[in-house]
């Protein structure tokens, strides 16, 4: 076939880190003429990553993104969120928005929110933007000629509904891929679809049913980018593993993976280095490796500083910490393979509300979602109240431990789980649902996909 003319969207570090990094495109890039568009320099969503730096294998531009059309849109999602709507997923919403607003324009947004307030605000905002264009954007679809638009995201961003606006003007197939487990229920900034959703599993092609308003048959269950280095095997051996991190063969080692959600890990790991001191916790190694953008939690900075002698840093992460330290607060774009690595190795893991427990699953690790209810994070309360976790808290093959004083004692149950006959099979199967498994790899079938699509010449919207 001919050679196909392919626009990739890439705004977010994050998105670098689960698909450039993870060489999504590579397949894409041998066979087809890939142009990557960059957010303008400086922008903080970036985080002052340099395209020069990465291996796209393609070439790339930058995009200035119109600052008017996308606060625009946003005010639209923000106040769609705030409105009244039943159900706890709502309600979690609600609070979640008020939560990054300030209270002037929390309040603002409730009223503009109002029934026959919102009908008109919505008709004219929507009227102003669609009659309208990304001029810059409109430009460079004219001056590429794209046969596709690819758009990589966490279904809010920069980009995500101009490319959505002009996709349909011109009639260009769209392909929006999902960044990560939440994105579905709770990012979905989407006014409009669409031609294809990309997805992780069946959990999130409900979710973009639900909450995003998309056509069954428009949803594709995709796997996961970032997940596709976990079908290969780790370049460490159990007993190497062992002997890096001085761990005996007579202990269970635990990965404690830290959140995102600001809770206070070092009092929870002090926890289990008295516990294990005490001999509570017999034969037990804790591997702590914090979450690349958690900043350890309440009073990270302090954490490099402990001296524990049960209790392990993941060596990849020691950087991160000593960052901390300094007081730099980042994003840590960590390697997957050094989590598969981790995961590969570990008898266990332990996490408060973190997408390693479905990476612990998918490796066929028992896991335990910890769920501090103690600990005085907004951010932990309003988001263990969200829909994604739903099922999660639902299934018997993930523990869980609510509060501090069942912490210990899941974890005791978690070693004695992990026991359990056909175990590792049952997770892997479980993991199935969050993130669907394939054989061949990401990039191979993201470009069959692109192919079948502009060879079809379909557009089912």
């Amino acid at each position: 076939m001919k050679k196909l003319r392919c626009l990739v969207f890439i705004e977010a570090d994050v998105v670098v880190r689960h698909f450039i990094h993870s060489n999504s495109f590579s397949e894409l890039c041998k066979k087809h003429e890939v142009k990557f568009i960059f957010p303008e320099k400086g922008n903080k969503r970036f985080n002052n990553i340099e395209p020069k730096h990465l291996n796209i294998q393609g070439k790339y531009a930058y995009l200035d993104h119109n600052k008017n059309r996308y606060d625009a849109w946003k005010r639209m999602f923000h106040i769609d969120q705030l409105r009244f709507s039943p159900g706890p997923q709502a309600k979690a919403m609600r609070d979640f928005r008020r939560k990054t607003l300030k209270w002037k324009a929390a309040s603002y947004y409730t009223i503009l929110g109002l029934p026959i307030i919102w009908d008109l605000f919505k008709l004219i905002k929507k009227r102003q933007l669609l009659m309208s264009f990304n001029i810059d954007m409109q430009n460079l679809i004219k001056n590429f000629k794209p046969d596709i638009l690819i758009h990589p995201c966490v279904l809010e961003g920069l980009f995500l509904n101009d490319l959505i606006q002009i996709s349909k003007y011109y009639q260009i197939p769209s392909i929006v891929i999902m960044n990560s487990w939440d994105n579905p229920s709770t990012k979905n900034a989407m006014i409009g679809t669409p031609d294809w959703l990309l997805v992780w599993g069946e959990q999130t092609k409900n979710h973009a049913i639900k909450y995003c308003k998309m056509h069954a048959s428009n949803v594709v269950k995709f796997g996961a980018a970032q997940f596709d280095i976990y079908n290969k095997l780790s370049k460490l051996s159990k007993s190497d593993f062992k002997t890096i991190y001085k761990i005996s063969d007579e202990d269970f080692i635990l990965l404690y993976a830290g959140s995102s959600k600001g809770t206070n890990e070092i009092k929870q790991l002090n926890m289990l280095e008295k516990a294990i001191n005490e001999g509570i916790l017999k034969n037990l190694k804790i591997i702590y490796r914090p979450h690349p953008w958690g900043q350890g939690g309440q009073n990270g900075s302090k954490i490099i500083d402990m001296k524990w002698k049960n209790i392990l840093f993941d060596k990849s992460m020691v950087p991160y910490l000593s960052q901390l330290k300094k007081g730099i607060k980042t994003k840590f774009l960590s390697n997957y393979e050094d989590t598969h690595d981790i995961l590969s190795n570990v008898d266990g893991v332990v996490s408060p509300l973190s997408t390693i427990l479905i990476e612990a699953a998918i490796h066929g690790k028992p896991s335990l979602c910890f769920l501090p209810d103690e600990d005085q994070s907004l951010h932990f309360k309003i988001d263990s109240a969200l829909i994604h976790f739903h099922d999660f808290f639902d299934s018997a093959l993930f523990l869980k431990a609510a509060g501090y004083d069942n912490l210990i004692p899941k974890i005791m149950n978690l070693i004695e789980f992990s026991k359990t006959k056909d175990l590792p099979e049952n997770l892997k199967k479980e993991a199935n649902y969050y993130v669907k498994k394939f054989k061949s790899p990401y990039a191979t079938r993201l470009n069959s996909f692109v192919e079948t699509i502009c060879m079809s010449g379909k557009n089912d919207k």
